[in-house]
């Protein structure tokens, strides 16, 4: 039952995450990659920092510090950042597919740094997962790919795996809603510094672009965060990670939906591997 609600609460991740994509990418055709990123964490960290002074904080140590400060630095600032810009030059589709990996590289740190087990189910729906993503987002397009594009996408798969593992290892001591918390409280402060770079920017936003900023503040940072961290906790980071990584397919269908597209026959097979990828990781 608690592997169930592991995966559960991953899937509701990555359909918040899917959701906040289709606003980011409203977003990113007149906003900045870098504004979205720190605005995000301007937005959600005083929420939690509200939340932590009622609940309370746990004794901050220079090595809790140190690893939240790292987990937030790759997993949200870095991490986000090089993916966005990814994004910016060679299209939604190419950075996805590269980014797809990311899910293997957290299982394989995972068994080196914290001793997790990795076994042959885990394998098994993390492919089917990867493939039901890839199987979507690959597209036959005339560009080329676009070499600092791949490298910021291969920099995103090992920063984003890196934070998946530092916040298993963070839920060894602490509850769910501190990790999470510190996390988002961490890149706030970190948002903050650089700020001031971008105030022009800031201050230009249009009122509709604020609200694509909040709303992908509140769903995709302040609860979708919440229930990922939540979901590592019940199932391990080895399954929450593929879990979560269907979000780029979650994303593509729900954008069919809101546009009315038709569902071509490579969505619906992908939707079934994705279906497949989650049924292995619950045996």
């Amino acid at each position: 039952m608690q592997l169930l609600l592991g995966i559960l609460l991953a899937l509701a991740s990555a359909f918040l995450w899917g959701f906040t994509t289709v606003i980011a990418r409203v977003f990113l055709k007149s906003g900045g990659s870098m504004i979205l990123s720190i605005l995000r964490f301007i937005i959600s960290a005083p929420i939690y920092l509200l939340l932590l002074t009622i609940l309370g904080f746990p004794p901050l140590t220079s090595m809790l510090l140190f690893i939240i400060f790292l987990s937030s630095l790759a997993g949200f600032i870095l991490g986000d950042f090089f993916f966005f810009y990814s994004m910016k030059l060679m299209g939604v589709a190419k950075s996805t597919l590269l980014v797809t990996m990311y899910p293997l590289w957290t299982m394989i740190l995972a068994y080196f740094l914290l001793g997790r087990e990795i076994t042959v189910t885990m394998i098994m729906g993390a492919l089917f997962i990867i493939f039901a993503v890839s199987s979507v987002v690959f597209k036959k397009e005339e560009e080329k790919w676009h070499p600092l594009g791949v490298l910021y996408s291969i920099i995103t798969q090992f920063l984003w795996a890196l934070a998946v593992v530092s916040i298993d290892w963070l839920l060894v001591d602490l509850p769910v809603y501190q990790v999470t918390g510190l996390r988002i409280i961490a890149g706030g402060a970190i948002s903050l510094t650089m700020l001031p770079f971008l105030g022009k920017q800031v201050i230009k936003l249009s009122r509709m672009e604020w609200a694509y900023v909040a709303i992908i503040s509140i769903f995709g940072m302040v609860i979708a965060q919440y229930t990922f961290t939540k979901s590592i906790e019940l199932a391990g980071s080895g399954i929450a990670a593929p879990v979560g990584e269907t979000s780029p397919l979650i994303a593509t269908v729900l954008a069919k939906l809101f546009l009315k597209e038709e569902v071509t026959p490579r969505l619906f097979i992908a939707i079934l591997l994705m279906v497949a990828g989650v049924f292995v990781l619950s045996l």
